[in-house]
């Protein structure tokens, strides 16, 4: 048999747990989904965000490598027709033959019995995509032979001439170059003209 004294504390415990529901913090079932959408939500547009910051970041990046890699052989070929007596024969559109002085180890030019300079033929052309450069040096030049792939990614190189290639005072070059980066072309274009050696 309950006591008064026991039926109090039942009560007490019963009272205590009844509040303790009552007060209870939590989440019901469509408090929490609605919680996981949103928060699925803010996870897209942050993710969205990132990744399209990162396509364009890469794209930047990559634009202006092909820009700095197209400019540093135009000013190679520039420096080379500004070396150069003369645009030879075999000279067109696309493709440029130089005729350079030789250069002895010093960098000094050498000289014929004749008086005039021994020469070194410097020939830019492209093949497919990528463009070449071959110095064929005279036997006595310091110049090393060879045949150097010097830019890919190459969509045309163009050499007009002025007042024309037989009697060539001045030669401009025209590189356009391209690539495929996150999903987008791009393609750069560099020009730049030269006037060639005592002209």
């Amino acid at each position: 048999m309950m006591t008064r004294k026991s039926r109090n504390i039942i009560s007490l415990a019963q009272h205590y747990l009844n509040s303790k529901k009552s007060n209870q913090k939590g989440l019901t079932l469509i408090e929490l989904l609605i919680s996981i959408t949103l928060l699925s939500i803010i996870i897209a547009v942050f993710t969205s965000t990132y990744v399209t910051g990162i396509s364009v970041y890469t794209r930047e990046v990559r634009t202006t490598n092909l820009q700095n890699e197209s400019r540093i052989i135009l000013d190679r070929i520039v420096s080379d027709i500004k070396q150069s007596n003369e645009v030879v024969s075999g000279s067109n559109e696309t493709v440029l033959v130089l005729a350079a002085p030789s250069i002895d180890s010093n960098g000094s030019i050498i000289y014929e019995n004749t008086g005039l300079f021994k020469m070194d033929f410097i020939t830019y052309w492209l093949d497919g995509s990528a463009l070449y450069k071959k110095v064929e040096p005279h036997l006595d030049s310091a110049r090393p032979a060879a045949v150097t792939h010097i830019l890919g990614d190459v969509d045309s190189v163009t050499f007009t001439y002025t007042p024309s290639a037989s009697t060539a005072k001045e030669v401009e070059i025209n590189i356009v170059t391209s690539i495929i980066a996150s999903k987008k072309t791009i393609t750069v274009n560099n020009n730049a003209k030269s006037v060639l050696r005592n002209k």
